[in-house]
């Protein structure tokens, strides 16, 4: 599916965490991610999480690295082990904007 908002245009060059928090500027309520709410069955349903909610998120895990690490801009790699959820994106995208090197 083709998202108009996130062509290769207006994406170009910028960095992924940038382009979350202008997605999150001008559509805040525009939905990122739909997932499973039970680990076991689809018949529970699914969540939502939104442009702001993803920026929001980024940012808190970003400040959390970076106050538990003490540093940033440094370019050093961050290994982080985790199931597949929305929390490892949230956490990748966050080391990206602590400014760890993503691998």
């Amino acid at each position: 599916m083709i998202n108009p908002r996130i062509d290769g245009v207006a994406t170009q060059g910028k960095l992924l965490p940038t382009i979350i928090d202008e997605l999150a500027r001008d559509d805040p309520n525009g939905l990122w991610m739909e997932y499973p709410s039970s680990l076991s069955t689809f018949d529970a349903g699914f969540n939502q999480i939104t442009y702001a909610e993803l920026a929001n998120s980024v940012n808190g895990v970003a400040n959390c690295i970076t106050s538990a690490l003490g540093r940033e801009d440094t370019g050093e790699p961050l290994a982080w082990l985790a199931p597949n959820s929305p929390l490892c994106s949230i956490t990748l995208i966050a080391a990206m904007k602590a400014g760890f090197k993503v691998c």
